[in-house]
């Protein structure tokens, strides 16, 4: 975990275009993804992918499956791995 702002950037950076990037790999395999699914192929805590996904704006809550839920968009999700390229 980052100890300063400018770390958390880093990091934050990082994250969002991990977390991404395996939301569009999952999305081939299941019909919904939940932080856990995303965790695993990751390596990213969870508290790191919930802080990911609010940044991007496609968190959801399903209080139903109890479980956080990408609302995803999967061509406006190519765009921005492609805007954003390999993170440094």
């Amino acid at each position: 975990r980052p100890l300063s702002d400018l770390g958390l950037r880093g990091y934050l950076s990082y994250w969002k275009f991990t977390v991404v990037k395996t939301i569009l790999q999952l999305v081939e395999e299941e019909d919904e993804i939940c932080i856990q699914d995303i965790a695993k192929r990751s390596a990213i805590h969870p508290d790191d992918i919930v802080l990911s996904l609010n940044h991007l704006g496609i968190l959801q809550w399903d209080g139903v499956l109890e479980c956080h839920i990408g609302n995803y968009h999967k061509e406006q999700m190519q765009q921005y791995l492609a805007s954003l390229g390999q993170p440094k």
